[in-house]
């Protein structure tokens, strides 16, 4: 699943807790700076445990 736009990130992360597991998300990877694909990693942040992002270095350094 890939890491979509803000508003849309709650509704994905209730997903998760209903189709997958209760356990809190751990890990997002971004698998390239895309928006689509970054937009939505602060959704995870702010879910209040700790989420550990992956990501190359080039996809790091770019803003």
């Amino acid at each position: 699943m890939r890491t979509v736009i803000p508003r849309l990130s709650a509704g994905l992360i209730s997903q998760i807790k209903r189709e997958v597991t209760v356990k809190p998300v751990r890990w997002l990877v971004n698998t390239h700076f895309h928006w689509d694909h970054t937009q939505g990693n602060r959704a995870y942040l702010a879910i209040g445990h700790k989420v550990d992002i992956l990501a190359s270095n080039t996809t790091k350094t770019i803003d």
